[in-house]
């Protein structure tokens, strides 16, 4: 009695090399190379050839292709390619046709870089540099430092933080808002008391301070509210702030006296900054301050008495009085009143040359840690009034869209810096422009930081002091040493990290998008932290901006982050292998608690485990990751949705961990995982084909494919002719000869009418030889790197060659020396609109095996022979034009392959094979061949289909044979 047996029957499964191959599922193959289902195939899909690839660059790069990306523009695809120190830009649209050009402005470090699109542009990283790349003027893409491209933020508006730092720079910017005559009144100290001088005027004076030592920075105010009431400060009080410790003196206009021992022995007092209304300053009022460096003094005062300033300075070393005394008036207005309060002491006056000015000034306390200033100082004036007539600027000068601009000039006196500037200023009355002049002053604190600006105004005719506008300053800050310990902003903290504050941004190595935002880590310098982007005055999150608060740490230990992975949910960060703390931690964005840290993110869930290598990514919404026992993913309970790690390669792992993992890459491409190893071996995974293992998680079934990479050196391939192309050659049949022009001596001339004819000469015979598209030999340099973009598969070589996978060439026709094939091209491409052109079907031209062996199968009786019944055996193939492959036998009771037949599934190549013992059926669906097997005596049998042969693709769906039961097994 006949049993029948159907191999395949639902589609063969992929590739189990888990198992010997008689423990392999009979739906699966214990063996494959170089094939995989085509899912966009017409006729189904089948297990077939995988389609090969090709060159798409001249010549090499360069350098080893360390990075492929996507970057899309203005609705076109474009490759943004790193090779060796370079980074490169390819059209994908005709792939082939488009040249490969250079990025101007980059210079890459050769290692391994990441990337990512933001809006327009495309930013590059790769451990040493960030680069942003977007067109020039002249639509040619450039690469500019993200350093240089850098937001600047404004930290501080009016003494109020603002923005936080940028990472990438060190310059940033502040505001104060001028309300009345460029003097920040709204400025004031906080803690001051007050007495009521007259009801009826209402004016008042300052008192002192209510917590005596509570100020180190002391700001009068012009005005006060008491009762409900608003007062003008008009005086400080006798004895206000003697013995205190104050640092600095800010008055603001409106105090016109400051009477007796006012000030006195304060001690500390450093700088004192005096209004233009102030008139009257008592005896001993600044007495006593052997520190003070400097004091200004603005012309409206009258009276000074005449040891208003006795011991100041000496704290210098010098024996006579040392502060330095600025006055906002004339020399001869100082020569009078100086006369009036004659002194004993030598003292150094500065005083303005320009006659009849009106002054006005304020002071900018610098909230960061600043060592110079860097930019121009800019007014902004709300309202310029406008004429007919037009400025011309000089060359110090210059007026743009209602911004006044000032070119600074420098000079040094000890400890402090001054800038004198010159603005453009409108006297409509006049009709004319006239010119005024702002000076402003450093001052520095004790380690040499810029910790206040003081700003000087004069003008001819008091228009200055009508205006209202906002005055920015912009400053370089030190790059201090930071910790990365909370939430500690990245400034000026001791050295856990020895380096820049650029350098942790530059230093990363891993980029991911998630929440809005870019995401950077694997710097070594700083193994756990993660930094993020933050959003600039237009609301948008911002490349070039990483905020000195955007960052978190992932675990204590010295185990690395070594790959992020972006999921709807949350962001994955995966560490190198670690006891101390979950290998895989899950966070997800809150909202934090103000407007300069607006967004925070927070662990969700940490799974210990196996950690990650490096090569991670989103596959079909599944997180995964390779691993030292294989690939393995984020998966989620179904019960609770919690996160738990699952393993998906259990079918490949035998061979897959023979691999160097620690340099594998994965990629997703239309609807595969493609895993590459750094030797060209590429493990394909199949979201469609999945199944339950049984460990109880869901695996994939996988795929595998040899020999990704580039042949340097390789020679064209030249085969016998079985006809004599010239009179003068003869033919010889001898078709799986591979001939080159290197080893075989191919020569070669020229007829008068242009044809070229090749032959090789053997005992005196010259035989007819003609070229073909295949290639043989060369130096074999693998792909390093895979890149999925859409539909096509880029790969990168070692030595800088880009490959791009021939799946592209579907529904076209074929060219060459195979367009004879075509009987004409609306039939053909109707007939043939899924398929690629076998031509294709090659590794750059050269020949590539693809195998299938099937389980070493018993029948489901394990304990009995069996014959297998002639002529039941049955293979249905795939119809791929020009396809071909050979079948193959073996059984229990031998070691090797029997080659049964070769078999071919569409007519053209009919010619070249015995086809007398094949029957078949062709259609859409493939073709069903009837193979001669029969063997005898057998426990278990093994199938096996390849093709070794250029060019000679083919796919098979299953097989059937039926049995016959001979006996039991007997001892041999």
């Amino acid at each position: 009695m006949a049993y029948n047996r159907h191999l395949g029957q639902g589609g063969f499964r992929g590739v189990d090399f888990s198992s010997h191959p008689s423990l392999v599922s009979p739906d699966r193959f214990s063996n494959a190379l170089n094939v995989w289902r085509d899912y966009h195939s017409g006729q189904g899909s089948a297990a077939e050839t995988f389609p090969g690839y090709r060159q798409i660059t001249e010549g090499s790069l360069g350098g080893e292709i360390f990075g492929i990306f996507r970057y899309r523009i203005a609705g076109k695809d474009y490759l943004i390619v790193h090779a060796g120190k370079k980074l490169y830009v390819k059209s994908v649209e005709s792939v082939d046709e488009y040249p490969i050009s250079e990025i101007s402005g980059a210079d890459m470090a050769e290692k391994k870089s990441s990337g990512f699109q933001y809006a327009t542009c495309f930013y590059v990283c790769d451990g040493e540099h960030y680069y942003k790349i977007s067109p020039d003027a002249s639509g040619n893409l450039t690469a500019n430092a993200a350093t240089d491209e850098a937001y600047v933020p404004t930290t501080y508006v009016n003494g109020v933080e603002y923005e936080q730092r940028n990472m990438l720079t060190d310059v940033f910017k502040q505001h104060w808002t001028s309300m009345h005559g460029l003097g920040n009144d709204a400025e004031t100290s906080s803690g001051l008391s007050f007495r009521i001088l007259s009801t009826e005027d209402k004016t008042c004076e300052v008192r002192g301070e209510k917590f005596v030592k509570g100020m180190e920075a002391l700001v009068v105010p012009s005005s006060t509210v008491i009762g409900g009431e608003t007062y003008r400060v008009v005086s400080i009080a006798e004895y206000a702030f003697d013995f205190s410790q104050i640092l600095s003196v800010k008055i603001n206009e409106g105090v016109e006296t400051i009477k007796k021992c006012a000030f006195y022995r304060c001690g500390n007092i450093e700088n004192v900054l005096l209004p233009q209304s102030l008139k009257i300053i008592e005896e001993r009022a600044f007495s006593g301050n052997s520190y003070m460096k400097s004091i200004t003094i603005g012309a409206g005062v009258e009276n000074i008495a005449e040891d208003a300033f006795e011991f100041c300075g000496q704290g210098k070393g010098d024996a006579n009085f040392g502060t330095d005394i600025y006055y906002q008036g004339t020399q001869e207005q100082w020569n009078a009143l100086s006369a009036d309060f004659p002194s004993s002491t030598e003292h150094t006056v500065t005083c303005t040359t320009y006659e009849d000015l009106t002054a006005c000034s304020f002071s900018l306390a610098v909230y960061e840690p600043c060592k110079t200033v860097e930019n121009e100082l800019t007014l902004t004036v709300n309202e310029i009034p406008v004429t007919t007539e037009k400025y011309v600027a000089t060359k110090d000068e210059k007026v743009i869209e209602g911004k006044v601009y000032f070119e600074k000039r420098t000079y040094d006196t000890g400890r402090t810096v001054y800038f004198k500037s010159y603005m453009a200023v409108d006297q409509p009355a006049k009709g004319l422009y006239e010119r005024a002049t702002m000076t402003f002053s450093a001052n520095y604190d004790k380690d040499g930081y810029i910790s206040e600006i003081l700003l000087y105004f004069w003008d001819h005719d008091t228009y200055l002091e009508s205006l209202d506008g906002v005055v920015e300053l912009s400053g370089t800050a030190e790059s201090g040493k930071f910790t990365v310990t909370g939430n500690t902003a990245f400034v000026n903290a001791e050295p856990e990290y020895d380096g820049t504050v650029q350098d942790a941004i530059l230093g990363c190595t891993i980029t991911a998008q998630y929440d809005g935002r870019i995401f950077f880590t694997g710097n070594p310098a700083l193994p756990n932290t993660v930094f993020y982007s933050h959003r600039d005055l237009t609301g948008h999150n911002n490349p070039c901006y990483f905020g000195t608060y955007n960052f978190f740490d992932v675990g204590i230990g010295s185990s690395p982050n070594v790959a992020m992975i972006s999921t709807g949910s949350n962001l994955i960060v995966l560490k190198n292998d670690t006891v101390q703390d979950g290998s895989i931690n899950c966070y997800q964005g809150v909202d934090g608690s103000d407007d300069i840290l607006p967004r925070i993110y927070v662990r969700t869930q940490g799974l210990p485990g196996i950690g990650c290598l490096g090569a991670a990514c989103n596959f079909a919404d599944d997180p995964v990751f390779v691993t030292t026992r294989g690939l393995d993913a984020v998966g989620t309970q179904t019960v609770n949705l919690e996160r738990t790690v699952q393993h998906r390669s259990s079918n490949v792992d035998r061979r897959l961990l023979a691999e160097d993992l620690s340099k594998a890459t994965l990629t997703e491409w239309d609807g595969y995982l493609v895993l590459l190893t750094p030797n060209g071996h590429v493990y394909l995974a199949d979201s469609r084909q999945v199944f339950t293992h049984s460990t109880g998680v869901t695996q994939y079934e996988w795929y595998y494919l040899d020999d990704i990479g580039h042949y340097e050196g390789d020679e064209s391939v030249y085969r016998y002719s079985d006809f004599r192309t010239h009179k003068t050659l003869l033919a010889k049949e001898d078709a799986q000869a591979v001939l080159t022009a290197g080893e075989n001596e191919v020569k070669s001339f020229d007829e008068e009418d242009g044809s070229t004819y090749y032959y090789v000469e053997e005992n005196d015979v010259r035989y007819a030889v003609v070229p073909t598209a295949e290639r043989t030999g060369g130096i074999f340099s693998p792909a390093v790197i895979a890149a999925g973009i859409g539909d096509l598969l880029f790969f990168g070589t070692a030595d800088g060659h880009l490959l791009l996978v021939n799946t592209d060439k579907r529904g076209t026709l074929p060219t060459g020396a195979l367009s004879a094939e075509i009987e004409a091209e609306e039939e053909y491409l109707s007939k043939y609109r899924e398929s690629i052109p076998r031509e294709w079907y090659s590794h750059a031209g050269h020949a590539y095996p693809s195998l299938v062996e099937l389980a070493f199968e018993n029948a489901g009786i394990p304990h009995m022979t069996k014959n297998t019944v002639r002529k039941t055996s049955v293979v249905k193939l795939k119809s791929l034009l020009g396809s071909q492959c050979k079948f193959n036998v073996r059984t229990n009771r031998e070691n090797a392959y029997d080659q049964e037949e070769k078999v071919v599934t569409t007519m053209p190549d009919f010619g070249d094979n015995d086809l007398g013992a094949t029957s078949f059926l062709t259609g859409d669906n493939g073709m069903i061949f009837n193979i001669l097997e029969k063997k005898k005596k057998w426990v278990e049998k093994q199938y096996a289909f390849y093709s070794d042969e250029w060019c000679r693709p083919w796919g098979i769906y299953h097989v059937s044979y039926s049995y016959e039961i001979e006996g039991r097994v007997k001892n041999r």
